[in-house]
């Protein structure tokens, strides 16, 4: 919550840099309104809080005109993140084309980018190689436009179609002493969503609900300078108050609705019902949020969590999609259901749809030749989406 807060001051102060305090007031509000982009990710304490900082940091700097506070904001951001690379990348090609001091703007993200190539390239390097984003998807248009949702699919509309009524009301001409700052942080963002989602269509970099606030501090610091430009102060206030709204619609609707990954919550379900032997079979990428929150929902400690397939336990965020590894699924189930013995109860979480399924599936099919399915549970998680409790009595054993 501290890099959300920071990253509201920092919009801020870049908007009142360029344009005074009205527009500090807006920039501060939109960023402070963007519950997707913005509380979220820091209420959660997800990196990307302190990604987004660090970009609202790097704006700040740049129009400071703080060449060392620049570098050191890019060299925050990629040793965050390595997704910042695209911002760096961005706010460089956007310096050299409309920036008016183009030394800085393009030398310290190049500059910090080279250094973090120099410490940290031959880890990164070894790192894209590997399948690390395998459980995610190829963007499609909707997850662009997804993206572009920074306050609501209700609130953003109204705000980008009362900029262009002001602009056509009051024409270019009112914010014409602050253009090339409006047109420098609005390139930064269209080229940080173009390279990411272009990069998608290679290797899936760009995340829908995540990518986005690289950009947020960028978008907000620009509304900010323009609506500040353009609006009465009715106008301003309307603007903040829609946004204001919507955020709390949102925020309203979330704690309303159910947890769409409740993972504590489904294994707290189970827990009380474990006894020592028995053993937990985490599939798929299931294994580092039971881990994470076994303790935490109640499960014994003399309960074992174990992986299929086992080498998720040495990389437990992404699986190997190679042809090989997924043919050998088969048979390393049948191993998984040989070794878990007869003893306790087995309780397997499965995924039957997205990544993961080829690996639940064969866990499940192996188990239930050596073992009775209990009952089957509609309990979904990160990962899971059901939880199948195989008793200690085999199918053989429990016939007449």
């Amino acid at each position: 919550m501290a890099a959300f807060g920071g990253t509201i001051l920092l919009a801020a102060s870049t908007a009142r840099l360029i344009a005074g305090s009205r527009a500090a007031w807006i920039a501060a509000g939109l960023v402070a309104a963007s519950v997707t982009f913005g509380l979220q990710p820091a209420a959660t304490v997800r990196p990307y809080a302190l990604v987004t900082m660090f970009a609202a940091m790097t704006l700040w700097a740049a129009v400071r005109e703080a060449p060392l506070l620049s570098f050191l904001a890019h060299l925050l951001g990629l040793f965050t993140h390595p997704i910042f690379v695209f911002f760096s990348l961005s706010s460089a090609v956007a310096g050299g084309v409309l920036g008016k001091q183009r030394t800085l703007l393009i030398g310290a993200p190049l500059a910090a980018a080279g250094v973090y190539a120099g410490v940290w390239g031959t880890m990164l390097t070894r790192t894209v190689a590997l399948p690390a984003t395998s459980w995610m998807p190829r963007p499609t248009a909707s997850d662009a436009v997804g993206g572009l949702m920074f306050w609501g699919d209700h609130a953003t509309p109204i705000l980008a179609s009362v900029v262009l009524v002001l602009l056509a009301v009051r024409g270019r001409q009112s914010v014409r002493e602050h253009t090339s700052w409006i047109a420098w942080l609005g390139l930064i963002a269209v080229l940080v969503l173009a390279g990411t989602l272009a990069a998608s269509m290679v290797r899936p970099v760009y995340l829908a609900s995540r990518t986005p606030a690289l950009i947020l501090p960028a978008v907000a610091v620009a509304l900010g300078v323009a609506v500040g430009d353009l609006a009465p102060a009715l106008v301003a206030c309307a603007v903040l108050a829609v946004v204001a709204v919507s955020a709390v619609r949102y925020s309203a609707r979330s704690a309303a609705r159910p947890d769409p990954y409740p993972t504590r919550a489904s294994l707290g379900a189970v827990a009380p019902r474990m006894r020592c032997g028995d053993v937990i079979i985490a599939t798929g990428l299931s294994y580092a949020p039971l881990v994470y929150y076994a303790s935490m929902a109640g499960v014994p400690s003399c309960v074992a969590i174990r992986p299929f397939p086992d080498d998720v336990g040495e990389h437990p965020g992404w699986l190997d999609p190679s042809p090989s590894r997924r043919s050998a699924f088969a048979h390393d189930a049948e191993r998984l259901a040989t070794s878990v013995g007869q003893e306790g109860t087995v309780w397997t979480f499965v995924a039957r749809r997205g990544v993961g399924t080829d690996a639940g599936t064969a866990s499940i099919e192996a188990l239930a030749r050596a073992r009775s399915v209990g009952e089957s549970l509609a309990l979904p998680g990160s990962f899971f989406d059901e939880v199948i409790a195989f008793s200690q009595t085999s199918p053989r054993q429990a016939r007449p």
